[in-house]
């Protein structure tokens, strides 16, 4: 229901008008925003809002498929049926569906969405919705080659929703947290927990470069570090943000502190999160912290920052 697109932000407010507003109506809906804002909730939402709720919603995962199971599943959408979960789908008569992260779409692909998409389109062949989610703009993916330009055209043509990233509306963050905080708790048999001020501060002040995805999943391991009714944070977050408050206490206290050791701990952080905005690009992220790349692999090794290649071993 829109009541689970959680926040009270502007920019959420708009989103749960006009997915109550496309709710009202069956015409092809582009949802676009980038990776991990819940492009897909939405358009779940948007279906089982709509009074065509109790009919089937067919989700296709375009990043995780592979080409010959979208060519699979193409063959039995062509003929009205698709198979899902060992269940036979009549993909006519009301049904929505969802395409998620439709640009990762092969251009052949494309192109036989394009046609099934007119056919479905006409009522008196039974009907269909289409939701589609992209994480860039259309204009953009097609300049980039990502988009064949019939499916471009096509997409084009839908009713546009677009969910800017969690960094942009930071005052969803608490809500957030208390959402996910309750849902996880329940499912793991955990009692009501107490979030405090502290802790929330700590999880608004983060990047979230993975949008609501990675905000869920620090969440989902807070409550499995949970004490009784104690909400704790990951380590990784308390470690950074206790370290800089015990730095600036001993400064106001007038207590020694060491120098070198502190600015290190401060230093290596700046060029952590540095190099995870720009994936490890060096060269970025050289250019962001205004050094030379020589610098920034010198610093690297002297701060035991390992390389993109190291981490995934």
């Amino acid at each position: 229901m829109i009541e689970e697109i959680i926040g009270k932000s502007q920019a959420i407010k708009k989103i749960r008008d006009r997915a109550k507003e496309l709710s009202g109506n069956r015409k092809n809906v582009l949802i676009v925003g980038p990776e991990g804002v819940g492009k897909g909730l939405v358009g779940k939402t948007i279906h089982e809002d709509s009074r065509y709720a109790k009919k089937p919603l067919i989700e296709l995962h375009l990043n995780v498929m592979d080409y010959d199971e979208v060519s699979d599943f193409l063959d039995g959408l062509e003929h009205g049926k698709v198979r899902r979960n060992n269940c036979e789908i009549v993909a006519t008569d009301g049904a929505t569906l969802l395409l998620c992260d439709a640009a990762d779409l092969s251009f052949t692909h494309q192109k036989r969405f394009v046609t099934l998409i007119s056919e479905y389109g006409d009522k008196r062949k039974g009907g269909a919705r289409f939701i589609v989610t992209m994480r860039e703009d259309a204009d953009d993916l097609f300049e980039k080659r990502k988009l064949q330009e019939d499916f471009y055209n096509v997409v084009k043509t839908f009713e546009y929703l677009s969910i800017p990233p969690l960094k942009e509306r930071k005052e969803d963050v608490p809500y957030l947290v208390h959402h996910f905080a309750q849902q996880i708790a329940k499912r793991v048999g955990v009692g009501e927990l107490v979030i405090d001020v502290n802790a929330l501060d700590i999880l608004v002040r983060q990047s979230w470069n993975r949008n609501v995805k990675e905000l869920k999943a620090v969440i989902d391991r807070s409550v499995l570090l949970s004490d009784g009714r104690t909400f704790n944070l990951p380590p990784e977050l308390l470690d950074e943000h206790g370290e800089i408050a015990k730095i600036m206490k001993h400064i106001a206290e007038g207590k020694e502190l060491l120098v070198d050791h502190s600015l290190d701990f401060i230093q290596k952080r700046i060029i952590e999160r540095v190099l995870e905005r720009f994936e490890f690009n060096q060269k970025r992220t050289a250019e962001f912290l205004g050094i030379s790349e020589d610098t920034l692999r010198y610093r690297m090794r002297r701060l035991g920052i390992a390389i993109a290649s190291e981490r995934s071993q």
